[in-house]
C-alpha cells in the first residue's frame, strides 16, 4: 500500500516537473547574463511563490466540485465570474499561445541559421511538425511526457557536464548593471521569461486530482513545492554553467557553444525541447478550442500559419516569451486569485493578505509589460 502511494507521489511532482521544463530554458542564460545573478535569484524566488500561492488557491477550489474529474481551469474562474470569466482565460490563453508560436519559429530559424541552412527550412520544418498531430488526431499521454521530461533533464544535466570543466565563476555577474529605462525593461523581460519557463499552473488540477484518488491531498504542498522547486535549481544551474562558460550568451542559449560535443548536444537538445513545446501547445489549443468553444480541432492551424509567419520577421525570442506570459499566464493567474478572494469569505486573514499580496504583484507586472509594449 505504501509503495502504491509512493508511487503516486513521485508521479505527480513528476507530471509538474514535466510541465514546467521546456524550452523557456534557452533563454534563461541570456537573462542570467543581462541582469545579474542576483536579480536571477530574487526572480525565480517571485515565480515560486507566484506558482506555489496560485497552487494553493487552485486546490482550496477544487474543494466545491463533486466531480473534479471533469473541472478544468476555466470551470473554476466561472465558480466566481461565471461564463465571462471563463472566456477571458480561455480567450487569454489563446491569445498568448501566438507570441509563443512565434517565439518556438524563432527559434528554429536561428537554430538553422547557426547550422548555416535557411532558416525558412527550420520555420516549415516546425511547421509540419506541428501540423502532424493536430490532422492525425494525436492526443497527450502521460507516459509519453514523462518519457520525454526524462529524455530533455538528461541531456541538460550532460551540458553542465560538458560545461563544467571550461566554467569560470568571475564571468557571471553577481549584480545587474546600472538601473536605467533599458535596465528595467530588461529586469521586466527576465522575470516575465522566468515565469514562462516554470508556468506549469494549467496542469495543478490535475495533479490534485492524482492525489485525491489516493487520498493524498496532505502531500498537496509538497508536491507543489517539489515539482516547482526542482525544475528551478536545474534551470539555475544550467544557466550558471553556460554564463560561467561563454560570457556575452546569445538568446538562445546552444547557438553560442563553441565546442564540437556541445554544438551537436546543445542544437539537438534546443530543436527537441522547441518541438516538444510546439506541438503541447498545438495540441493544448486544439483541445481548448474543439471542448470549450466548439470549433473544429483544425480551427487552430491559422494560429500556426500567424506563429510561423511572425518567426520569419526574426523577432526578440526573450520579447516573444516576456509577451507570452504577460497575457497567457498573468491573467488566468489574476482571475484564480480574485476568484478565491471572492468566493472565499471565511479564509484566514494572512492566507488572504497572501492572495492579495500575490494578486498586486502580478497585476502590477502585466501593466508594467503593457506600458512598456505601447512606449
Amino acid at each position: 500500500m505504501n509503495s502504491e502511494k509512493d508511487e503516486v507521489y513521485a508521479e505527480s511532482i513528476a507530471i509538474l516537473i514535466g510541465a514546467v521544463i521546456g524550452a523557456g530554458i534557452l533563454g534563461l542564460p541570456a537573462v542570467l547574463d543581462r541582469n545579474g545573478l542576483c536579480v536571477y535569484v530574487v526572480i525565480t524566488i517571485i515565480a515560486f511563490w507566484i506558482y506555489y500561492v496560485t497552487a494553493l488557491a487552485t486546490k482550496r477550489l477544487m474543494l466545491y466540485f463533486r466531480d473534479v474529474d471533469r473541472v478544468y481551469l476555466g470551470d473554476i474562474v466561472e465558480l466566481s465570474f461565471g461564463k465571462v470569466g471563463k472566456y477571458i482565460v480561455i480567450g487569454s490563453l489563446l491569445f498568448s499561445f501566438i507570441p509563443t508560436l512565434a517565439a518556438y519559429f524563432t527559434a528554429y530559424f536561428s537554430l538553422f541559421t547557426y547550422l548555416r541552412i535557411r532558416g525558412i527550412y527550420g520555420v516549415s520544418l516546425l511547421f509540419l511538425i506541428c501540423l502532424f498531430p493536430m490532422l492525425v488526431g494525436l492526443e497527450r499521454t502521460g507516459k509519453f511526457e514523462l518519457t520525454i521530461t526524462s529524455l530533455m533533464l538528461t541531456t541538460v544535466l550532460l551540458i553542465v557536464v560538458f560545461l563544467f570543466p571550461e566554467c569560470n565563476l568571475k564571468n557571471v555577474h553577481f549584480l545587474p548593471p546600472p538601473v536605467t529605462g533599458t535596465g528595467m525593461v530588461n529586469i521586466m523581460n527576465a522575470f516575465l521569461v522566468m515565469l514562462f519557463a516554470m508556468g506549469a499552473y494549467m496542469v495543478v488540477p490535475e495533479t490534485y486530482k492524482l492525489l485525491r484518488h489516493e487520498h493524498m491531498t496532505g502531500k498537496f504542498r509538497k508536491v507543489v513545492a517539489a515539482g516547482f522547486g526542482i525544475p528551478a535549481i536545474i534551470y539555475l544551474l544550467f544557466s550558471v554553467a553556460v554564463v560561467a562558460s561563454m560570457p556575452g550568451v546569445n538568446e538562445i542559449a546552444p547557438t553560442s557553444f563553441n565546442t564540437f560535443p556541445l554544438k551537436v548536444l546543445g542544437v539537438n537538445f534546443a530543436l527537441f525541447a522547441v518541438a516538444t513545446s510546439a506541438i503541447a501547445v498545438t495540441l493544448a489549443a486544439t483541445d481548448m478550442m474543439a471542448s470549450d468553444l466548439g470549433l473544429n480541432r483544425l480551427s487552430a492551424i491559422p494560429l500556426l500559419f500567424i506563429g510561423a509567419f511572425m518567426g520569419l520577421k526574426r523577432l526578440s525570442f526573450i520579447e516573444l516569451l516576456a509577451i507570452a506570459a504577460c497575457y497567457g499566464m498573468l491573467v488566468p493567474i489574476a482571475m484564480i486569485l480574485l476568484t478565491v478572494i471572492k468566493k472565499e469569505v471565511k479564509i484566514k486573514k494572512r492566507e488572504k493578505m497572501q492572495y492579495l499580496l500575490c494578486l498586486f504583484v502580478v497585476i502590477a507586472a502585466m501593466l508594467l509589460k503593457t506600458l512598456t509594449l505601447l512606449s
